[in-house]
């Protein structure tokens, strides 16, 4: 289903509050000292536009430090949280994407990079089961959405200090504070010509399994 032009101001206009409340709360999480983040290089993504933003999932609040950085930001979400009172009505005015919707999600991706919008996806699906891997295997979803909008890919990292909210821990678990996050740039992909779906998935997901698994080089002079 197409959009009206009144419709798409109003996703844009959504999207921009999303983005302030996102940053308020961030902001509020770093001052209580429940959080640190340290994202030196977020600026870049000002200039964005159409383009495909992934990033491993380690957190449940990976998504609230991502969207408060990312401009004319479309999140693909769960459809069980537009069962949420608290959060669909503000995912409807902005536009977001629900993940079941087959065939017409990715049109609907296309349609919103090809106004310039920008996608935040997890192409991990959900939070990362940890020991199983360093990721879990990437949906195809995003690259289907790049393949098809003719869309830049640029990857995200997240690594997070602690085991909070991570998958399979309860909400009320205590943990020692501040749980620092670590978010980086990693490198842009775009789909080679003739290059299928799956395939550019794997291209990304292999440049993830091997940035996350290697080892962390130490500085000159560390003990």
């Amino acid at each position: 289903m197409r959009w009206s032009l009144g419709e798409a101001h109003c996703a844009k206009y959504g999207s921009l509050v999303l983005q302030r409340l996102f940053r308020l709360f961030s902001a509020v999480l770093q001052r209580l000292g429940l959080f640190r983040v340290n994202w030196p290089d977020a600026h870049v993504l000002a200039g964005l536009r159409g383009t495909v933003v992934v990033a491993n999932h380690p957190g449940l609040l990976d998504a609230v430090f991502l969207l408060s950085e990312l401009p004319r930001a479309v999140c693909v979400m769960q459809a069980s949280l537009t069962r949420n009172p608290a959060f669909s009505g503000a995912a409807q005015l902005a536009g977001y994407i629900r993940n079941d919707q087959g065939a017409e999600m990715i049109r609907e991706c296309v349609r919103k990079l090809q106004a310039g919008d920008n996608l935040l996806i997890f192409p991990e699906g959900t939070r990362t089961r940890h020991p199983e891997g360093v990721i879990n295997r990437f949906k195809a979803g995003f690259a289907l959405a790049a393949v098809c909008g003719g869309a830049e890919v640029l990857t995200v990292f997240i690594e997070q200090s602690r085991s909070y909210l991570t998958h399979g821990m309860r909400v009320l678990e205590p943990v020692p504070v501040p749980v620092v996050l670590n978010i980086k740039l990693g490198e842009a992909f775009f789909p080679a010509s003739g290059e299928s779906a799956r395939d550019f998935a794997e291209r990304v997901e292999g440049y993830y399994i091997r940035t996350l698994s290697a080892p962390v080089q130490s500085g000159k002079g560390a003990s």
